[in-house]
Parts: C-alpha cells; sequence; structure tokens
C-alpha cells in the first residue's frame, strides 16, 4: 500500500514537470517568434493599470468601509455580551470583529499594492503629474490613518471581552504580546494558520517565480523581479527551518 502511494506521488511529480516543462517551452517557442506582439500587449496592460492606480487606490476605501460596518456591529455585541454575560453576544462580537480585521488586511494590503503601482509609473509619466501624484499620497496616508485606527479600535474592543489579552496595536512588538496572552488553544489555531500559510506560500513561490521567468523571455524586466521572489522564498524557507531546529 505505501510503495503504491509513492508511486503514485512520484508519477504525479513527474507529469507536472512535464506539464510545466510544456507550458514554458510553448510559451517561449511563442515568444520567439512573436516577442514584439506579445511584449506590446503586455506592456499596454501595463501601462493601462499605472494609469488606474489613482483610481483602485481610491477602491480600497471599500473594503474599509466594510471594515468599519462589522465593528460598528461588533461593538453593539460586546456591550450585550458584558451586560447579558450570554454565550451568543460573545460569539458574534468576535465574529463581527473577526470580519472588520479581516476586511482591513484587504484594505491594507490592496492599497500598498496600488500605491507601489503609482509610484512605479511615476518616472514613466503614468501619473498625470503632480496633481495626481499628491491626491494618490492624500489618500494613502488618510486610509493608513483610518485603517490603524480600525484595528485599535477591534483590538480594544476584544479586550473588553477577553481582559487576559495583552499588546497595544501601535507598539512594535503587539504581535508577540498578543500571541502570548492567547491561551493553548489559541496558540494551536495560530500555529495551524501560520502553517497553512507556509504551505500557500511555498507554491506561490514556484508559480511566481516561474511566471517572472516566463515574463522576462517577452519583454525586458531586468533580473530583479527573479531576485526578490527568490529572497522572499529563501527568507521564508530558512525562517520556517531554523524554527523547527530550535524546538528539538
Amino acid at each position: 500500500m505505501k510503495k503504491t502511494k509513492e508511486k503514485k506521488a512520484f508519477v504525479k511529480f513527474i507529469v507536472t514537470v512535464m506539464m510545466w516543462g510544456l507550458i514554458g517551452g510553448t510559451i517561449g517557442f511563442c515568444a520567439s517568434h512573436f516577442s514584439l506582439n506579445i511584449g506590446e500587449m503586455i506592456e499596454l496592460i501595463f501601462h493601462w493599470i499605472v494609469k488606474s492606480s489613482t483610481v483602485l487606490l481610491a477602491l480600497c476605501y471599500i473594503p474599509m468601509a466594510l471594515a468599519a460596518a462589522n465593528l460598528i456591529k461588533g461593538k453593539k455585541y460586546v456591550v450585550m455580551a458584558l451586560s447579558q454575560e450570554e454565550e451568543e453576544p460573545f460569539q458574534k462580537a468576535d465574529d463581527y470583529i473577526e470580519k472588520s480585521i479581516t476586511w482591513g488586511s484587504y484594505s491594507m494590503i490592496l492599497s500598498f499594492a496600488a500605491f507601489g503601482i503609482m509610484a512605479s509609473g511615476m518616472i514613466e509619466g503614468g501619473i498625470a503629474g503632480i496633481k495626481g501624484v499628491l491626491i494618490s499620497l492624500a489618500l494613502f496616508v488618510l486610509l493608513l490613518i483610518i485603517l490603524t485606527v480600525l484595528q485599535y479600535m477591534a483590538v480594544e474592543e476584544t479586550k473588553k471581552m477577553y481582559p487576559e489579552k495583552r499588546g497595544n496595536v501601535l507598539e512594535e512588538k503587539f504581535q508577540k504580546d498578543w500571541f502570548f496572552s492567547c491561551d493553548e488553544a489559541e496558540r494551536a489555531k495560530i500555529g495551524e494558520a501560520a502553517y497553512a500559510s507556509h504551505m500557500a506560500l511555498a507554491k506561490a513561490f514556484v508559480i511566481y517565480f516561474a511566471a517572472a521567468v516566463m515574463l522576462s523571455i517577452v519583454i525586458p524586466i531586468g533580473p530583479l523581479p527573479v531576485i526578490i521572489i527568490s529572497s522572499l522564498w529563501f527568507i521564508q524557507n530558512m525562517t520556517y527551518l531554523n524554527t523547527i531546529k530550535k524546538q528539538k
């Protein structure tokens, strides 16, 4: 039974490698014959994305608004939980605060991406003058302030229900303090989430690395994207392996 599973895993590995090799070879062949057309098309897409960066940054306010709406609902249930001391209000308060933090995280990550896209187009003239830069910068800074306030409020509401929680969002060691104030069950959940994140990133790095290599065949993006992806990949794996080694 064990040998059968190992054979299946080996066959799956070989098929996967061959499939990616075929895809890479096909893209390389097409790129060598149609490099101008493909390159121009990708550059047009990039140019459109850069030109739309201010709009993309403004759209990041939508998940921020959802984060605020969920926090308001969560605060109401926190009041109910503390006054009634029943299980249901506690659960609903936790759910809404968790949704608020999730939407806030989406908004912050997307806003950094949009701002980075805007910054990449400043030299190329992707933004319409200094006015566009100032509008984007104002939107970005204001959004970060609002998201920080929302996260701070979410943490404080959680502390009201669970006084044993420690940590200040505005301090650098917040995540460490928060982790050590969690009980064993909560730490186990954090560990499972961290492992799931590690596995997802391991797959993502392979895909993004392959995409960067294939893209470099079509347009002259230089070695920087590959270097950045490889560096992050290296840091992730070394951190994971060193942490396991310390726990032995």
